[in-house]
């Protein structure tokens, strides 16, 4: 799980506000340890002073060499967003996913081809279809996948112009699309999981979540509570991606905290 912070001054659309991400460690910790799982947290940025100057998002993929070199070549590495939490009884998906690169088709069509258009001219012969675009929530992969992650991080310090020439290069997205792109491109096998193993956009825009999203109040203060009982992603999904509550994040991961805390014996939040 990577928690870098953001730490360039150019990027004003960026906060490093992080503290969501204690509802999400202690879903994974819990459950990578009942699966016997090393669980790592990435919160210093990585690579060379070239790399650090990327976004985290590109930085992250740096992990996989160093997970590699500290837990053997045969490791089995998942890179999981850290606005995503896991259901306590969540299958072992490192058994579904094999020796594959796995991961979840995004359900943001629109975005998605929006995104995919955006970036097509840098790939002129590679077609990414938008109903086969995977999300980066949750990625399996392994030894074999390190050229792939190096020459997204390579691609990323050396077509930056091109990046920026989008326009608005960051909201097309950032590692994610191009990964989909250089995956194609190397011919890469895709193991698709199933949804529940990244629910993305979670949470139902309620016009109280809308609120919360505008006013970043907490909900005491706003005088509601964000849900009525448990959750429906909880009953959905194996892993819930909180992707359309970026302002709001903490107070709804808190609350989902809340009501299933008692689903992770021994584990308490701060």
């Amino acid at each position: 799980m990577a928690k870098i912070p953001w730490c360039w001054k150019e990027n004003t659309r960026r906060g490093s506000n992080l503290a969501y991400t204690e509802f999400s460690e202690l879903t994974w910790r819990w459950w990578c340890k009942k699966k016997g799982v090393e669980f790592v947290i990435v919160d210093q940025p990585l690579g060379t002073k070239e790399v650090q100057a990327l976004p985290p998002t590109f930085q992250r993929w740096f992990a996989l060499q160093m997970l590699l070199h500290e837990y053997g070549h045969d490791a089995q590495i998942a890179m999981v967003d850290a606005d995503t939490m896991i259901r306590w009884d969540t299958p072992d998906f490192f058994d579904i996913a094999g020796a594959e690169f796995a991961a979840v088709r995004d359900s943001s069509g629109t975005w998605v081809y929006s995104s995919i258009n955006a970036h097509q001219h840098l790939f002129p012969d590679v077609f990414v279809p938008w109903w086969d675009y995977f999300n980066t929530g949750l990625v399996v992969l392994n030894e074999n996948h390190r050229e792939l992650t190096q020459a997204l991080i390579d691609f990323a310090l050396n077509r930056n112009t091109d990046l920026a020439e989008l326009g608005n290069p960051w909201g097309y997205g950032d590692d994610q699309t191009l990964l989909n792109f250089i995956l194609r491109q190397r011919n890469i096998p895709i193991l698709f999981l199933q949804a529940t193993y990244n629910v993305m956009h979670c949470v139902i825009y309620t016009p109280e979540i809308s609120k919360l999203e505008r006013m970043q109040q907490s909900p005491q203060a706003l005088g509601f509570s964000l849900f009525n009982g448990v959750p429906e992603f909880v009953g959905m999904g194996y892993i819930w991606h909180f992707t359309n509550v970026p302002k709001s994040r903490l107070l709804v991961m808190r609350e989902t905290w809340t009501h299933i805390c008692d689903h992770y014996p021994g584990v308490r939040s701060q």
